[in-house]
């Protein structure tokens, strides 16, 4: 898996965020180009080099690659679906991975090797407040829209929500420890 997208490009850039701008030292600047480009390149060179070679794999192989990953948009979405929809049950799924770093966290030295283990993740909480209807020329005392706010106010005063690291994340940290 991988995705084509990129973060919005706003702000001041030393070169022009979609140049493709080679500086004096031969690095060639663009966009994103870090951000899984490489592997998806990788992905389809492969399937091309194993093509051209006549090599069979033992089962059906997939490349999924969404273009609306960055603005957590509907490919990966709607790529799950499609595969059920179609019956498949995949054995082995490969995302995007990880890299080769010196120094991944600051005062860490050395070189590592950052095999993706897990993902990012996120939830949308959605809260509803009722009550009776009126006009909002005359509201009444305690409406749902006050109800909402006092409750917004007591989330960020009280965070109800906990913020933890899963095993492999804590596994990560000690070994680079």
């Amino acid at each position: 898996m991988s995705h084509q997208d990129v973060v919005e490009a706003g702000g001041a850039w030393e070169h022009e965020p979609f140049s493709g701008d080679i500086d004096e030292t031969g690095r060639v600047w663009g966009r994103g180009t870090v951000d899984t480009k490489a592997s998806l390149f990788c992905m389809l060179t492969a399937m091309e080099e194993m093509i051209a070679e006549g090599h069979m794999p033992e089962g059906d192989v997939y490349i999924a690659s969404s273009c609306t990953e960055e603005v957590g948009g509907q490919g990966a979405p709607m790529t799950v679906q499609y595969l059920k929809d179609q019956g498949v049950k995949l054995a082995y799924l490969m995302d995007e991975g990880g890299m080769i770093l010196e120094e991944p966290v600051g005062g860490v030295k050395g070189v590592y090797g950052m095999v993706g283990v897990l993902e990012k993740g996120y939830g949308d909480v959605k809260f509803t407040a009722h009550g009776m209807g009126g006009h909002a020329s005359a509201p009444g005392k305690n409406t749902p829209l006050v109800r909402l706010g006092k409750f917004m106010v007591d989330v960020e005063k009280h965070n109800p929500f906990k913020k933890q690291f899963n095993p492999t994340t804590k596994e990560m940290f000690r070994r680079m420890a």
